[in-house]
Formats: C-alpha cells, structure tokens, sequence
C-alpha cells in the first residue's frame, strides 16, 4: 500500500512561486516609433527591467535594440533569448573562469564595449545562419 503524502507549506509556496513565475503578463512598448504588445512570463518581465536598470536606459530603447537584430523570431522570442545571452556574459565578465556556471551580482558595467553592446553583439551572432563546415558532410551543387 502506497502512503499518501500530504503538501507541505513549502511545497504549496513553490508551486504558487512557479505558477506565478510562468503566467504571462502582456505590457505595451514603443519600437521604431509604434506600440506594440509583448506578452512575457514575469520573470522575463523582471529580467529586463534588471537589463534597462543596470544600462540606465528605457524599457522601449531596449526593445529598439533587440528589434533591430531578431531575425524572423517574434519580438517576445528575441526578448527572451536576449535577456539569457545577456545575463550569459554577464557571468563571463564578472567570473571568467566560472562563466556559464551561475550569476552573481555586480554593479553596472562601465567599461568598453559595454556589456549591453556586447551582449547584443553576441545575440545578433547567434541569429545569423552558419556556414556549412568542410566536415559537416555538406556537398557543394555541381555546375
């Protein structure tokens, strides 16, 4: 006979915590000059607006930013994988030899390029197409 377990406090905080942390909330920017809706978990919605702050630069500006480099992806997509990449080198600044490995807190980056530029650099590489490799079994067409 298998026992029953009762939720604990805890574990009905975490799943609130977690239900909480993936509903969507949908919030209005301006890019290029018109508005448009995002709708973003909260946590991404937190992360960017850690991003705007530690860049001292607005929400919208942000988002200028990431559209311009998305690619076909939607807004939202390109907003989600920005704040990750971000975050990434972030890391890799601040703890080279630990880079990708956990964050850690630091005060804004000052110096050059800054880490919003590289970040944005490093976003807008991994939208482009790669080349095929000379060992990826790839075949030129034949004339």
């Amino acid at each position: 006979m298998t026992e029953r377990v009762k939720p604990t406090m805890t574990g009905i905080a975490e799943a609130a915590h977690a239900h909480r942390s993936s509903r969507r909330i949908r919030r209005n920017v301006k890019v290029s000059g018109r508005r448009t809706s995002v709708s973003l978990e909260i946590a991404v919605w937190d992360a960017l607006a850690e991003i705007c702050g530690r860049e001292q630069i607005p929400l919208d500006l942000l988002c200028d930013a990431v559209e311009g480099r998305r690619g076909g992806a939607s807004l939202a997509s390109a907003l989600r994988i920005f704040s990750l990449v971000y975050f990434r080198v972030l890391e890799g600044r601040l703890n080279p030899a630990r880079a990708g490995k956990g964050l850690a807190e630091s005060k804004p980056q000052l110096g050059f390029p800054s880490l919003l530029e590289s970040a944005l650099d490093r976003f807008d590489a991994g939208r482009r197409p790669r080349p095929p490799s000379a060992g990826n079994g790839a075949t030129e067409p034949a004339d």
